[in-house]
């Protein structure tokens, strides 16, 4: 996992100036709404590409971002949908007074399961050679659960620099979407690599 960091620094120094470009339009296309999931697979793929060696551009982002509208959107929306209807449930039965309660926690796991598949799934969609929703979400959760720890070893770090990048509005905007997106990229191609998942 530290290899995976260290690679991840290593890659986002050498790829500063065009991640925080991606960055900044990945903030714009958040904000505009319409395009903040697909805005979220082309700052993946950027990611991904930039882990195996490739070079990665602004324009190539764009292209991403144009092909893959329709599919970053279904998966945007079932990630939505399904991570809204986990909160909802773990804020209802943590009000609950009885035995109820407990199934909070049956929520906390699925909301670390939610989040474990959704760090790999948008970079998953340039490792396919035949992208679908449906593909993307079971070798996400493959990668997610074949080593948990792995993977919340990885969730922990882009917490800490989260949590750093608040107090440091500048470094949240211009570095921040693109390194937590290059650790991603990173870690989903170990995953594969290890794993040796077929994307076909």
């Amino acid at each position: 996992m530290l290899q995976v960091l260290t690679r991840s620094l290593r890659t986002t120094w050498e790829e500063l100036l065009t991640l925080a470009g991606l960055s900044l339009l990945w903030w714009v296309g958040l904000l505009l709404i319409v395009g903040a999931a697909p805005a979220t697979t082309a700052l993946a793929t950027m990611s991904y590409q930039a882990a195996q060696g490739n070079a990665i551009s602004i324009s190539q982002a764009w292209a991403v971002f144009r092909r893959q509208f329709w599919l970053s959107w279904r998966i945007g929306l079932a990630a939505l949908i399904s991570g809204g209807l986990i909160l909802f449930n773990l804020w209802f039965y943590a009000q609950q007074e009885n035995w109820l309660r407990l199934l909070a926690f049956l929520f906390i796991y699925l909301g670390f399961a939610w989040l474990t598949i959704h760090l790999y799934i948008f970079g998953l969609l340039t490792a396919l050679k035949t992208p679908s929703a449906r593909q993307a979400y079971r070798n996400a959760a493959i990668l997610a659960f074949s080593n948990p720890l792995y993977s919340l070893g990885i969730l922990l770090f882009l917490a800490i620099f989260t949590l750093i990048s608040l107090i440091f509005p500048p470094l949240a905007i211009f570095v921040w979407p693109g390194a937590s997106a290059m650790l991603a990229g990173h870690a989903l191609l170990d995953r594969l690599q290890t794993a040796r998942i077929a994307t076909e």
